[in-house]
């Protein structure tokens, strides 16, 4: 008799084979082996599968209601909040604000690590996928060095997850690359927006670009005129002339960051799935 087989699904929709006598995994034979990773790429599709078929189960979308009545049985009172949110261009320097004292406190900061670790922490990305606590947050001197051995196993453990398959994954361990000090990693975790985390994509795209990744410019770019990297957002040609007739005139600061970029583009508001 042959072997029986079931299906389960990845966040991307991707539906992979799975041996009902075994519960393993088959994985599509590519160029690359996933080698000593298939025990955590199954583990991770599984609890992946399992968030995706029950998630939805007590999930009630709110439907717009367009007539004004007293009481919660109207959403249009809602709605209009929402469209004055979402669809005006915010004026500038009201989302994400820099006060002259945080100003003060940024600018006395001397060294570029104290300036990467303070705008990684005020852009309030967190890593997912491994705890990293605030005093590892840039733990590389301005040589590349470890500064606190206590946490090499962080760096360890993230570099040997770095350039999975998946990339729902890859972004996110390129995400926590990005928190430990490889700015380049907040550029990779863009592609968490191929799986519906829009926001989360832009979050770690704008930091970059805070941070001197000039590139990031290109995929904010890409993603307002074409989609690009991250979907899920409205294609915005007249936004994204802008911001590439900005990236040719922005000039970074001595530490070659652009940190007030929130005042200079303010936000582009999406939403996750």
């Amino acid at each position: 008799m042959g072997e029986e087989y079931y299906r389960i699904y990845t966040p991307n929709g991707l539906g992979v084979k799975v041996h009902k006598r075994t519960n393993e995994i088959v994985f599509p034979k590519g160029n690359k082996p996933t080698g000593r990773y298939t025990k955590a790429y199954s583990k991770a599709l599984f609890e992946a599968h399992h968030i995706l078929t029950h998630a939805h189960k007590t999930y009630k979308p709110l439907l717009l209601d367009p007539t004004i009545k007293t009481g919660q049985t109207s959403s249009y009172l809602v709605f209009k909040e929402w469209q004055s949110l979402y669809l005006k261009p915010p004026s500038k320097g009201s989302i994400a604000p820099w006060s002259k004292k945080e100003k003060k406190y940024y600018e006395g900061l001397k060294t570029t690590r104290e300036r990467y670790k303070y705008l990684v922490i005020r852009s309030g990305l967190r890593s997912s996928i491994i705890d990293i606590p605030y005093d590892a947050y840039a733990g590389v001197d301005d040589e590349g060095k470890l500064i606190n051995k206590d946490y090499a196993y962080l760096y360890e453990t993230v570099e040997g997850n770095r350039g999975m398959i998946t990339p729902l994954f890859d972004g996110e361990w390129n995400l926590a690359a990005g928190i430990l000090g490889d700015a380049t990693g907040f550029i990779k975790a863009a592609q968490i927006g191929y799986h519906g985390f829009t926001s989360r994509a832009m979050a770690c795209v704008f930091l970059a670009m805070q941070l001197g990744r000039k590139e990031g410019f290109k995929i904010l770019y890409d993603a307002l005129m074409y989609r690009g990297l991250i979907d899920g957002i409205h294609l915005n040609p007249l936004r994204a002339t802008q911001i590439n007739e900005l990236s040719k005139t922005l000039q970074p600061d001595s530490f070659g960051m652009f940190p007030y970029l929130d005042e200079t583009i303010g936000v582009e508001w999406v939403v996750d799935f």
